[in-house]
C-alpha cells in the first residue's frame, strides 16, 4: 500500500534544469515515503549508503539527505506479516521534520496510528517515539499514482527535532 507518484512533469518549463527541476512535485522528496526536515527537498547531490543487517534486515545511512545531522539512520526489518520502520537521529540544532508515508489506499486516523484499506485489505501503522507537539495527518497528494489514482500522504510533522527514535510498524 505504498504507491510510486505517476507520469513526471517533464513538459512542464524547467523540468529538465537543476536549479527548478525539485520545484516540482514528482521529482521532489515529498513524492517519497521517507523523512525530512519540514518543506525542504534533500540535497540532490546526497548518497545514502546503505548495509544489509541480515537477510531481513537493511540500514539506511541519510547524514547527507539530513545535513547538520550527526546521526541520521533508517532501519527496515521485515517479517512475514509485518514490517518495522526505525528512524533515529541527532543533531545539536533544532529542526522540524515531517515523516510520511505515499498511498494509493484509504487512510483512517488514530491518535498513534493510521489504517490504510485498499480492495478489501488494511494495513495498520503504529507510532511509537513520536515526539510531544507532533501533528499526524492525512492530506490528498499533488499528484497521482502511474495509472492516474489519487494518492493520500500520511504524514508526521515533528517540530524542533534534536533527538528522535521514531518507530513505524506496520502489520
Amino acid at each position: 500500500m505504498v504507491r510510486r507518484p505517476g507520469p513526471h512533469a517533464g513538459r512542464r518549463p524547467g523540468y529538465y534544469s537543476a536549479l527548478q527541476r525539485f520545484i516540482y512535485w514528482n521529482p521532489g522528496t515529498s513524492a517519497h515515503s521517507t523523512l525530512a526536515y519540514t518543506g525542504v527537498n534533500q540535497p540532490t547531490t546526497a548518497k545514502a549508503p546503505v548495509h544489509r543487517i541480515s537477510s531481513s534486515a537493511a540500514s539506511v545511512d541519510l547524514r547527507q539527505a539530513l545535513p547538520g545531522t550527526s546521526t541520521a539512520t533508517r532501519t527496515v526489518t521485515h517479517g512475514s506479516t509485518s514490517m518495522i520502520v526505525k528512524d533515529v537521529i541527532r543533531s545539536t540544532a533544532a529542526k522540524s521534520m515531517t515523516w510520511q508515508w505515499v498511498t494509493d489506499a484509504t487512510v483512517s486516523l488514530g491518535t498513534d496510528r493510521a489504517v490504510l484499506r485498499r480492495d478489501g485489505q488494511a494495513i495498520t501503522i503504529r507510532l511509537t517515539g513520536v515526539p510531544a507537539g507532533s501533528v499526524l495527518s492525512a492530506v490528498p497528494a499533488p499528484g497521482t499514482t502511474t495509472d492516474g489514482q489519487a494518492l493520500t500522504i500520511l504524514k508526521l510533522t515533528m517540530p524542533k527535532v534534536t533527538s528522535l527514535d521514531l518507530t513505524a510498524t506496520a502489520y
